[in-house]
């Protein structure tokens, strides 16, 4: 009994709560009225895609643009008199690879020194 009237104090509160869907007449509508909705949520709309698609070409453009002009065609590594040369018997080499890379091209002693 506490549970109908609880229900009869609170049908108020919720037409209140839902006044778009006081006038539907039937659970179909209801329905078809939020699949609507939902499909009219789902697509994006095409002026907003257009300016971030413009958006990201642009900062694109604009970084690799920096680059190329950042990049000296004559800069050359290695530089001449830093060729390649394999470690020989007589040279040391350790366990990091910056440092190896280094000292096989000559920036650093071959020999470990």
């Amino acid at each position: 009994m506490r549970f109908d009237q609880a229900f009869l104090l609170a049908l108020p509160a919720l037409s209140t709560a839902y006044p778009g869907m006081m006038g539907t007449s039937s659970k179909a509508d209801v329905e078809n009225y939020l699949r609507e909705r939902q499909i009219e949520e789902s697509q994006p709309d095409k002026r907003q895609l257009l300016s971030v698609i413009t958006a990201l070409t642009n900062t694109i453009t604009g970084l690799l643009g920096s680059v190329a002009s950042a990049v000296d065609p004559n800069n050359k590594r290695p530089e001449p008199g830093y060729e390649f040369k394999a470690p020989g018997s007589g040279d040391s080499r350790g366990p990091c690879p910056g440092l190896n890379l280094l000292a096989n091209h000559g920036y650093l002693p071959r020999n470990g020194e």
